[in-house]
């Protein structure tokens, strides 16, 4: 709901509680269940790019569950909004980017807050 009102600073929190403490212990789909609202917290922080790769990984990854976000429009009206402020080569590249990240290293880097490389 946070992110549906643009209140970033509570999403982000509750993010943070989500993959915090004991994050180690989260399961893999627990994890992937936490990509869309890490894009949608990154493109609301401008980091455009990183946006798209957690979206692409969100979108991709072989453990998500997709069908869900198919109903939530933040997804697509973000997606819409990163590509036509990116540009279509850019986002892509980008989608390619985040098709190929490991799941851990970009929901553990979100939950700590340190960059993603």
């Amino acid at each position: 709901a946070a992110c549906g009102l643009q209140d970033y600073p509570a999403a982000a929190e509750h993010l943070s509680t989500a993959l915090g403490s004991g994050s180690l212990m989260l399961t893999e789909k627990s994890r992937a269940l936490c990509l869309p609202v890490i894009a949608i917290l990154q493109a609301g922080q401008g980091e455009t790019e990183r946006a798209v790769e957690a979206m692409a990984l969100a979108c991709t990854h072989p453990i998500s569950a997709t069908d869900w976000m198919e109903h939530w429009p933040l997804i697509e009206e973000t997606r819409g909004a990163l590509e036509t402020e990116l540009g279509a080569e850019c986002f892509s590249a980008a989608w390619e980017r985040g098709s190929g990240r490991d799941l851990l290293a970009l929901t553990g880097a979100s939950s700590t807050g340190q960059a993603q490389t």
